[in-house]
Parts: structure tokens; C-alpha cells; sequence
């Protein structure tokens, strides 16, 4: 019997175990054992084969109560942030951020996703993608299952975004409450909020953003996606849509005019092929979520069941969907702007050189690297604690380069 086992289109076992239960440990942290590759791989094959199993019932009955977990920090503060480079690289995942404005695009052009679109125009999301360090081996180990396996070596994990800072929570929040308060005008607002809650973490502050932050503002909750290898191009901002496997919807759908949220649902394909056969299409869509949800929950993630992108871990969600007694990730307190300098001028010099390797002229090189880095103009970022704007004015697209070159620091933020 070999190891990897051909999974048959469309093949669907109807049988459904508490997934849940067995992943109670997750996935030991840096310095401890992921398990080796033969071993991932046949529970890669295993997972990616069954239905995809409902969240367990204390989930699926009392969402909300997540906000319950006590937190015991992991990290010490001013380590809690770390870069993931934003072009591809061998058996290391990708990153791709969905709410960068693009300031030489239009708002429909720029960022990715419905929530995006809708919201552009008010978003000032950093050009860079953040995780907590804990979760970037195990995000790496992921692709590093896929590319070994012989049916997603294809396959690159995108990830669209991670940390958030709270003026960013705040603008995709509103958005969304906005168009749901139009489409269901009776509903009483508190009704409305905690229906808006269930896509959108709300934006809080003072000792609740202590006690229960956004998922998103912990640094590990990531968005992520399967491109194609083959279409990933950094020289357009819609790489990731470009790229991006048949989902059967795209990234952050919750505002579609047919569909509202539905088809976001982790299990939406896995509860309509019940009522009826499915289409090519769309038995193409349930096997790519489920080699989403396969790997990332072979190195130790769980998944938010409202939305088939959303994965996190260390979390208090997390931890609830696990009934672990405590979350490892609190709000991220790691000194922003500093953070995002240095990690520009550490990742300059390999984005540089693979443009390079892509056969473009140096004067390109340069427009996109200062694009994607957002260095061609001061750039608005916003730490966590603080809902002010803050401009970071003097620092310039020479001194980052030359910094990066010569392995020297960069000049001290301005803030």
C-alpha cells in the first residue's frame, strides 16, 4: 500500500468525527517537534480525503464566548511582530496584503476582496504582512507539506493578511455593519452588531483590547489562500486574485448580492452537495477548501467556520475551539513603526535580487520594490494602542536602500 493515495474527483466520505477533539495540543512551538514529513503527510492525506467536520457544538452555540479565554502572553513585548516577505520563495509561504491602497490605482484596482473594495478610500493597511514569529515555521512547514506532496507541489499558501492595527480593524468593521444595517433595516441594533461580529471582529479599546483583542490585532489570525505557482506575478497588484485556486467565492465575500455571506462558510460546499449533485465548478471549489483546511490544520491551526480563509493560532479563538485553558497571544505591543523599518531593510535586498532574477531592467526593479514596500512616500501607520494617525515624515527611499546594502540601521523613525 503506498503512502499517498490518489483522492478520486468529487470523492465524498460522509463520515464526520469531532476533528476537534484530537487537536486539543496543538502543534508544539518553535524548538519543539512538527513530526516528520512521512507522518504529515499521511495526515495531510487523511484530512484532505473526509468532509470537512462541523466546529465542535460549544462553538457553534455560544461563538462569542471566546472573549472569555484568559490570555497568557507568549512573547515578550517588542518581539511579537515578524515580517513574511511578500514574493515567493522555496518551501516558504508567500504574502500578498489585501488592504494596501495602491495610491497609483483606483479604489476597484487596489487591495483584494469585496470588503476591500468597498472600504477603499479609508484604509491605511501597511505594505507589508506581519505574523507572530511562533506561527511562521509552522505557516513555512505547510508549504513545505504541499510542495512535497506530488499532487499540490503547484500549489503556493498566500497569505493576505495577518496583523491589522486598529484604525484598519475599525474602517473594515464599519464597512460591513454599514451594508448590513441597509439590507435588514429592522434589526435592532444590538442584533445587528453581534450578526456584523460574526465576519468582522469589533474594534475596541482600553482594557477590553487587553482583556479580548481582534483576532487579527494579535498577530496570529492570517488570511490566507492556494494560488498557482505558475501565475504568481509580482509585477501586478492583482497577483492574488490572479493566482488564487477556485474557491467557489473570492477572499472577504459577506456583501455579495445573491449569496450575502453564505458561500464564505468553511463547510458551504460540504452541506450543498447533500441537496444536490455538484458541478465541476464546484466540486473543484470543496476539494481546494479542503486542502486549505487540510494543511493548515496538519500543523496545528484551526479554522474560523464563517470564513474558509481564516486561520489562527495561539489565539483565544484558538484556544476556545481547542478548550485549551488559556490563549498564548494577546494584543501585539511590539514598537510598529521601528519593527517596520528594520524588517524593510532586511527583505529589500532579496526582493531586489529576485526582480533581477525575473529578467527586469533595474529602473523597474526600483518602482516596484519602492511600490510594494510603500518607501516612495511617507508612509501612514498606526500603532495598536493609539486610534491617531501618525505620519512618518524623513525617511526616504535612499536611505532605506542604502541601509539595506550596506547592512547598516536605518535612520530612527520620526514619531
Amino acid at each position: 500500500m503506498t503512502l499517498l493515495t490518489k483522492r478520486t474527483e468529487n470523492k465524498i466520505r460522509t463520515e464526520n468525527t469531532n476533528h476537534y477533539a484530537a487537536i486539543k495540543k496543538p502543534v508544539d512551538l518553535p524548538g519543539g517537534s512538527f513530526g516528520r514529513m512521512p507522518e504529515l503527510i499521511r495526515r495531510f492525506d487523511e484530512l484532505r480525503a473526509k468532509e470537512i467536520p462541523e466546529a465542535p457544538p460549544h462553538v457553534r452555540d455560544n461563538l462569542l464566548d471566546w472573549k472569555k479565554v484568559p490570555i497568557v502572553e507568549a512573547s515578550p513585548i517588542g518581539e511579537q511582530l515578524q515580517l513574511l516577505t511578500n514574493f515567493p520563495r522555496l518551501a516558504e509561504v508567500g504574502a500578498w496584503p489585501a488592504y494596501y491602497k495602491n495610491p497609483d490605482l483606483p479604489p476597484a484596482d487596489s487591495g483584494l476582496g469585496e470588503l476591500a473594495r468597498a472600504a477603499q478610500g479609508r484604509l491605511c493597511a501597511s505594505p507589508l504582512v506581519f505574523v507572530r514569529p511562533e506561527i511562521v515555521p509552522m505557516l513555512n512547514r505547510a508549504q513545505e507539506i504541499l510542495d512535497t506532496h506530488p499532487e499540490t507541489r503547484c500549489y503556493k499558501l498566500l497569505v493576505v493578511d495577518a496583523y491589522r492595527d486598529l484604525n484598519t480593524q475599525a474602517v473594515l468593521f464599519e464597512t460591513y455593519e454599514n451594508w448590513l444595517g441597509k439590507q435588514h433595516p429592522d434589526l435592532p441594533p444590538e442584533q445587528l452588531d453581534l450578526r456584523a461580529q460574526r465576519m468582522v471582529s469589533k474594534p475596541v479599546t482600553g482594557a477590553t483590547l487587553c482583556q479580548s483583542p481582534p483576532h487579527h490585532l494579535t498577530g496570529g489570525a492570517v488570511d490566507l489562500i492556494l494560488t498557482h505557482k505558475s501565475k504568481l506575478d509580482t509585477s501586478k497588484d492583482s497577483m492574488a486574485r490572479d493566482a488564487s485556486v477556485n474557491f467557489g467565492s473570492e477572499f472577504d465575500e459577506m456583501m455579495h448580492p445573491e449569496f450575502g455571506d453564505k458561500r464564505s462558510g468553511l463547510r458551504y460546499f460540504e452541506l450543498l452537495q447533500k441537496d444536490r449533485t455538484l458541478t465541476p465548478q464546484e466540486a473543484e471549489a470543496l476539494n481546494f477548501r479542503r486542502d486549505l483546511w487540510a494543511v493548515m490544520t496538519t500543523v496545528g491551526f484551526s479554522c474560523y467556520p464563517d470564513e474558509f480563509w481564516h486561520y489562527q493560532y495561539g489565539t483565544q479563538l484558538d484556544a476556545y475551539f481547542k478548550e485549551a485553558p488559556a490563549a498564548s497571544f494577546g494584543c501585539a505591543q511590539t514598537a510598529y513603526m521601528p519593527a517596520f523599518w528594520k524588517h524593510a531593510a532586511e527583505a529589500l535586498p532579496r526582493y531586489v535580487q529576485w526582480l533581477e532574477t525575473n529578467g527586469m531592467e533595474r529602473e523597474e526593479i526600483l518602482h516596484l520594490a519602492k511600490r510594494d514596500y510603500g518607501l516612495d512616500q511617507p508612509w501612514v501607520g498606526q500603532p495598536p494602542f493609539d486610534q491617531n494617525r501618525i505620519v512618518v515624515p524623513g525617511i526616504q527611499w535612499g536611505d532605506v536602500l542604502k541601509a539595506a546594502q550596506s547592512e547598516q540601521e536605518l535612520p530612527p523613525a520620526n514619531v
